[in-house]
C-alpha cells in the first residue's frame, strides 16, 4: 500500500519511537535520573516547587522545537524529492 495512504490510515506515524533505543541513550536517561534525585535531596520544598517549573517550562520549549524540526525536516524531504523527479542534479 502507498505510504502516504498508510499515513492517513494512521497504520504508521512520525512519532511511533519517541525516544532512541540505545545503550547510550539509556545510560544518559540513568544518569540524569540519578543527578535529578540527588538534586531533589537537597532543596527545600519551594526550591524543589521552583526546579519542577523550570524544568516543565524547558520540557515544553523543547516539544516545540522538535516541532519544528520535524517540520523543517518534512519540508526539505519533499523539496529534495521534487528535485529528484524534476531531474535536477
Amino acid at each position: 500500500m502507498n505510504i502516504l495512504h498508510e499515513l492517513y490510515h494512521g497504520r504508521i506515524s512520525p512519532f511511533e519511537r519517541e525516544s532512541p533505543d540505545t545503550i547510550e541513550y539509556h545510560e544518559l536517561t540513568k544518569q540524569i535520573s540519578a543527578a535529578e534525585d540527588a538534586l531533589a535531596a537537597n532543596l527545600s520544598v519551594d526550591k524543589r516547587q521552583q526546579y519542577d517549573i523550570c524544568t516543565s517550562l524547558i520540557f515544553r520549549r523543547q516539544a516545540l522545537i522538535e516541532e519544528e524540526i520535524f517540520i523543517d525536516a518534512f519540508k526539505m524531504g519533499a523539496r529534495m524529492m521534487l528535485a529528484v523527479l524534476g531531474g535536477e542534479e
